[in-house]
């Protein structure tokens, strides 16, 4: 329903297109809606973005995703929509590219046309829209951005104990039922963003303090239609921050325009 109904308005109905609905109800046949990802500093990039989705049926989700990059392709239904906003980007889902750890492993190419943008623009996509390696593994469909952390995550639920998942403190904050749970690290983003700033520029949030420890906290309800949002804010990163800005060193004064004498008119 949350599709039909934009479907039927004049000026919603070509992006709620029959092919989006489609392409929904069989999200719903191949996945249970259960979901967990994380965007971390990377070794070799800025960001690495991992993820997965527990799986109702295999065959059905692969070919969500093998439907879903389609409407991004040249001449797909969203491929033109993306254009017209200044993102030109393509996705392309290449099956079986490789094998690890006995699973079978796709990639869903991202492709971004940068002829037309600037160093920066082109920064800030080669930051966020990079290949995704897509694996299945123990009912879950198992997401990165790269080889090394999709084989990663497949090395720890492949083994005999996989590890315990670990509790968010959102979740410990407003307790259990919510839909949605959201640890995020405001401070740390800014710091892995800041490295791939382009032409050589310094970091400018290089001295920011840590504070994976104390993230921003969310948490949201999906009732009768409504969305209810709860949010914690932590204090100690704010002082920390203002603590760190305390400590740098004050400017000094360029000692060619320092002045030395006034002249006064009587």
């Amino acid at each position: 329903d949350m599709l039909r109904r934009p479907a039927a308005e004049p000026h919603t109905a070509e992006l709620a297109s029959p092919e989006l609905q489609a392409l929904l109800d069989l999200w719903g046949r191949g996945f249970t809606g259960e979901v967990a990802m994380a965007m971390r500093a990377g070794t070799g990039t800025p960001l690495v973005m991992e993820g997965l989705q527990k799986v109702r049926d295999e065959p059905a989700a692969l070919a969500f995703l093998d439907k879903g990059s389609a409407l991004l392709a040249p001449g797909g239904a969203w491929a033109k929509l993306y254009a017209d906003m200044g993102i030109p980007m393509q996705t392309a889902l290449r099956k079986n590219v490789r094998r690890h750890a006995g699973a079978a492993v796709h990639r869903l190419e991202m492709k971004v046309d940068t002829k037309n943008l600037s160093p920066e623009q082109q920064a800030q996509f080669g930051m966020f829209l990079r290949d995704m390696d897509l694996a299945f593994a123990r009912g879950y469909l198992l997401m990165a951005q790269g080889p090394q952390a999709l084989d990663a995550l497949l090395d720890r639920v492949g083994g005999a104990r996989p590890p315990a998942a670990r509790t968010l403190q959102a979740a410990r904050a407003f307790g259990p039922g919510a839909h949605l749970y959201v640890d995020y690290d405001v401070f740390g983003l800014l710091r892995a963003v800041g490295t791939s700033m382009p032409g050589g520029t310094a970091n400018p949030f290089a001295a920011l303090p840590p504070t994976a420890a104390h993230p921003l906290l969310y948490a949201a309800w999906l009732v009768d239609g409504r969305l209810r949002v709860q949010s914690r804010l932590p204090l100690q990163p704010i002082a920390d921050m203002i603590k760190a800005f305390q400590k740098e060193p004050a400017q000094k004064t360029d000692p060619a325009r320092k002045v030395t004498g006034v002249n006064r008119s009587r």
